[in-house]
């Protein structure tokens, strides 16, 4: 373990981290922007692309940043786990947004909501950190 972190911290600099925050912040504005403002009607293509990299951003973050912190493991592993469902329902949402594919607002929202409780969750790491 102490190997594999000292590996990812020789290859990503501090500098990649702020990178990989911009985008998992592109997550969550595609999140909001069709979940919450329903937007997705104005901007056909925008918020699919939010969705998409977004969703690759913060699966990416989520397996990065767990070798980066060093916190209690139960706390670690959650944290990937929230990161995970967050980015793969991001993504999931993003692909069918962006293939045209028709989904019933009750699909939309139980989709949405799975994919809020893990943001929520982040959120409250996020500050809990500082």
């Amino acid at each position: 373990m102490g190997r594999k972190r000292k590996l990812i911290n020789r290859i990503l600099p501090t500098e990649f981290d702020d990178f990989l925050s911009i985008i998992s912040f592109l997550g969550f504005l595609g999140i909001f922007l069709t979940f919450i403002f329903n937007l997705d009607v104005l901007s056909n293509i925008m918020t699919p692309i939010f969705l998409i990299v977004g969703g690759l951003g913060l699966l990416f973050v989520g397996q990065i940043h767990i070798f980066k912190r060093k916190k209690e493991r139960k706390i670690r592993n959650l944290t990937k786990v929230m990161y995970l469902i967050f980015g793969s329902s991001s993504i999931i949402m993003g692909t069918l947004l962006l293939f045209n594919i028709d989904i019933t607002l009750q699909l939309k929202g139980i989709i949405g909501f799975i994919a809020l409780i893990p943001a929520g969750f982040i959120i409250y790491e996020y500050f809990r950190g500082k």
